[in-house]
């Protein structure tokens, strides 16, 4: 992949439930290290998003790499990408299978929390 960079991946793997009980139990997040091509957003790619999506996505990433964004059905949440020390949430994906095999998925900066 052009312009492949080493990206660290964080990933819930485990979605966040509750004990009998009552108390909220904590997500298992699995890290590793993603080969990544990361691009601005731009027109052509966010037309396609929904309104808030495309107001708030700020990168693509291009990876060969399968990633997810958050299911509320399961409780899990989405895959985030550390870039350049940044945080970023996974909001949309497409998998492409056409020539090269990859994902390209739509991402946005998380809030710091105070």
């Amino acid at each position: 992949m052009i312009g492949a960079e080493n990206i660290t991946l964080r990933r819930v793997s485990v979605a966040i439930g509750v004990t009998s009980e009552g108390r909220a139990t904590d997500p298992v997040i699995a890290v590793s290290i993603i080969r990544a091509s990361v691009q601005p957003a731009r027109g052509r790619d966010l037309q396609y998003l929904t309104e808030g999506l495309r107001q708030s996505v700020e990168h693509v990433v291009y990876t060969r790499t399968k990633l997810r964004t958050a299911d509320q059905n399961t409780g899990l949440l989405a895959d985030q990408l550390v870039i350049d020390g940044e945080t970023f949430d996974v909001v949309h994906v497409e998998s492409h299978r056409a020539g090269l095999v990859h994902t390209k998925a739509f991402i946005r900066r998380l809030k710091e929390t105070s």
